[in-house]
């Protein structure tokens, strides 16, 4: 049943902001093998924490690299949940729930560094505004330079099939204006929150689901951005508070190809969750007409540089890898390894 818009979400509004109560936050980060980046992520994050306000639980999915026992050594106040095994992204985070009864929930990636409180800019916005769901912040790289904000347009085979043409590291500029990528030094409301951190309104989650475990890692945030609007909600990128991103570094310690993969598999998941069967094998099918371009124009290019007697750049190398990893997957000949 969909949430009345009327007194339920008017106590986060200006109306009620006088009988708020102080707001408490669950911060949830899930870790696998990545204990240096966590310990960085707790010991920026954990002084900035106030007591009695907010606090930490880590859900470790059963790491090999010392990760719990640096946990309990050096962050004795960081609560920690163990899975036993490696859950995954969704699944792990939704263990959460029934450990937890804080009105709000930060999702948050081990890969990250707090430089500010981000937390604490970030849950004014639900105080701002009654009828946001869901509130993402500004992620830089460490030397400061912002990342990209996402692609806004719904996601469907087609506008999937229109990312992997014109998306590259060289038409960015372009896709960007093409694709509806917001100015990331801009705040505003938006269509999708991406992962990394993100914080969300509990009620919205007790009342529309967390997220959907059918997705072991990416797409996840996509889905819920959709269901929570669909449900009227709304989500706000809040570009003042700033976090630090190492892109990539809580998936690197995977074998093989295992993000460009599960990135395929995740969003095959979601196309045919919201389009059913066909709308999963349309994106099949686009994915490996892109991928098959793209592995002939890199291929062109490596024999062309051959015969002028140049050296092959490693970004055009990793190219060739990445889309053949794509390819295929599209065929069905390679699926991402869940790493134990």
């Amino acid at each position: 049943m969909m949430l009345a818009k009327g007194a339920c979400r008017r106590a986060g509004s200006k109306a009620g902001s006088e009988n708020l109560k102080p707001m408490e936050l669950v911060i949830s980060i899930v870790s696998w093998n990545t204990c240096e980046l966590l310990r960085t992520c707790l010991a920026s994050l954990v002084p900035r924490c106030r007591a009695g306000h907010t606090r930490v639980v880590v859900v470790d999915n059963a790491s090999s690299d010392g990760t719990p026992e640096m946990i309990r050594s050096e962050f004795p106040e960081v609560t920690l949940l163990e899975s036993g095994a490696n859950l995954g992204f969704g699944k792990a985070h939704n263990l959460i729930a029934a450990h937890s009864d804080e009105p709000f929930v930060l999702f948050l990636n081990p890969d990250t560094e707090f430089v500010e409180d981000a937390h604490e800019r970030m849950l004014e916005v639900f105080e701002q505004h009654g009828d946001v769901a869901l509130v993402g912040c500004r992620m830089t790289n460490l030397d400061g330079s912002v990342q990209p904000l996402g692609c806004q347009l719904t996601s469907s085979p087609w506008t999937e099939f229109a990312k992997g043409l014109v998306v590259s590291k060289s038409t960015m500029p372009l896709a960007r204006r093409l694709l509806r990528y917001p100015d990331p030094l801009a705040s505003g409301f938006v269509n999708k929150i991406y992962g990394g951190c993100i914080m969300a309104r509990r009620e919205v989650l007790d009342e529309h689901g967390w997220f959907d475990e059918r997705f072991f890692m990416y797409a996840e945030d996509v889905d819920l951005s959709r269901r929570a609007q669909a449900a009227g909600w709304r989500s706000y990128y809040l570009s003042s508070a700033r976090v630090i991103h190492l892109c990539g570094g809580a998936s690197e310690k995977a074998p093989g190809r295992f993000a460009t993969l599960m990135q395929r598999e995740s969003m095959a998941k979601l196309m045919e969750k919201y389009y059913g069967r066909i709308g999963k094998g349309a994106y099949v099918a686009g994915t490996f007409l892109i991928s098959l371009l793209r592995v002939s124009l890199v291929g062109v290019a490596k024999f062309g540089l051959r015969i002028l007697r140049r050296p092959v750049r490693e970004g055009l190398e990793d190219s060739l890898r990445k889309n053949l990893a794509m390819l295929r997957w599209a065929l069905g000949l390679e699926r991402p390894s869940i790493p134990g």
